[in-house]
């Protein structure tokens, strides 16, 4: 049955079991055009009971909608029978002083989400037992892309979730609210142009517990970020402690190199005076015959031989200060982390 009512057009087939309701109910199959959501509430009073959200709605829909319910003797719907599946089309829905789009709005920083208006709506939904479940659709939230769905209860509590892609321009205080939620997950990173968020609603319908996190993807994006960036502080640290490392063993080589240089100077320098001694014990022994000369000769060897040892000794005592020094070094290098 086809007419006019909603301000807008409804096709209307069933049954209704007027000499039982508690019982048979009702059976009934309607396609809803172009309907007024605020006629629709005046008109059937048993919408607001299952959906209180509805009375501060403004705009019109189009519904497809399989229902059955058992009814009281009043024939108003027993809320705890209605069973009903289907799905509604909105161009745009205005929503005005709801508590859930209300904590949304005042938490993000943007007044614009507390009274949104919803646009390009297609969801499907069902109710069983009374309970109304939106699978998840896509819609703009204030103009923001986004996809809501959950449930709504009987005892007027909600179960619903929320997904935003927020534009650092649309939050009101971005690197505030971005920080705080960072910092649940125990990192600090500058806001990025776009904030992926994921919105939770319980508990009553008139207040609703609102929890907002980063959307998860971005969770997992900034915690991959932050590991690569400990993982390039700690590269930095290695490769500062390792150019320390360098420091520290090559100003210890320079020492040691000079230690060693040093005592050679002064090894050479002993050798040649005892070689000169040894020269001068000959020459002057010379002048007194071959005797003299062959009685000089050990003397001349025994310049030589002491002056070599001096030496030896001058240059391996400096070898062992050098020694000493480069293990100093490594021992300061390897205390570096």
């Amino acid at each position: 049955m086809g007419c006019k009512m909603l301000k807008g057009s409804a096709n209307v087939s069933g049954l209704v079991d007027f000499t039982q309701p508690s019982v048979n109910g009702l059976n009934v199959r309607a396609k809803l055009e172009n309907i007024d959501i605020a006629e629709t509430v005046k008109t059937f009073t048993s919408i607001a009971q299952m959906l209180p959200t509805v009375e501060r709605m403004d705009g019109r829909v189009g519904v497809n909608l399989s229902l059955d319910a058992k009814l009281t003797p009043s024939f108003a719907p027993i809320m705890k029978t209605v069973n009903a599946e289907g799905d509604l089309t909105s161009s745009s829905i205005s929503i005005v002083n709801d508590p859930l789009f209300a904590n949304v709005g005042q938490l993000i920083g943007n007044s614009a989400l507390e009274k949104p208006t919803l646009q390009q709506i297609h969801v499907y939904f069902t109710i069983v037992d009374g309970v109304l479940t939106f699978k998840p659709f896509s819609t703009k939230i204030a103009g923001i892309q986004g996809t809501i769905g959950g449930k709504i209860m009987l005892d007027q509590t909600l179960d619903m979730s929320m997904n935003m892609v927020l534009p650092q321009s649309m939050v009101g205080k971005a690197s505030e609210v971005f920080g705080q939620l960072t910092s649940k997950l125990g990192v600090n990173v500058p806001a990025p142009s776009t904030i992926p968020v994921a919105i939770t609603a319980t508990g009553s319908i008139k207040s609703p517990k609102v929890k907002i996190e980063l959307a998860q993807g971005l969770q997992e994006q900034v915690k991959e970020a932050m590991k690569e960036k400990v993982q390039e502080v700690v590269q930095r640290v290695k490769e500062d402690v390792g150019k320390r490392k360098e420091e520290i063993l090559a100003k210890a080589q320079e020492q040691a190199d000079k230690l060693v240089a040093e005592a050679k100077k002064l090894a050479d320098k002993t050798r040649e005076e005892a070689q000169a001694k040894a020269d001068k014990l000959l020459a002057e022994a010379k002048k007194n015959g071959m005797l003299a000369e062959l009685a000089a000769k050990a003397g001349a060897a025994k310049l030589v031989e002491e002056g070599n040892s001096v030496a030896d000794k001058i240059e391996r005592e400096a070898r062992a200060k050098a020694d000493e020094v480069m293990a100093k070094a490594r021992e300061e290098a390897d205390k570096l982390q």
